[in-house]
């Protein structure tokens, strides 16, 4: 091989095993509740880049809106907020007059 080849074989290594350990990290911090650089918790999904684009759906960019800082975590899914009960609507005076 020549160096050339070994060169890009080199940045090809380096590129997955930042791409693992983003990864790695990522889900290890679990679901954004605060800033990891100031512990603040005024955090935002951030604006996706195009980097952004490989990695796995469920890992997505947030942004601090204190120190700007931008940052990686787990989408977080709730399910208890679908499973309260709704409020029944009123109905309005036009029916409650028609029904009469």
């Amino acid at each position: 091989m020549r160096l050339r080849e070994y060169f890009a074989l080199l940045i090809i290594i380096v590129s997955v095993l930042a791409w693992f350990s983003v990864c790695i990290q990522t889900i290890l911090r679990g679901s954004p509740s605060h800033c990891p650089g100031c512990g603040t918790k005024r955090i935002r999904r951030s604006m996706r880049r195009s980097l952004d684009h490989f990695f796995p759906l469920f890992i997505r960019a947030f942004r601090c809106e204190l120190c700007r800082s931008r940052f990686y975590a787990l989408v977080s899914v709730s399910y208890v907020a679908d499973a309260r009960p709704r409020a029944v609507p009123r109905p309005s005076p036009r029916t409650e007059l028609a029904r009469s």
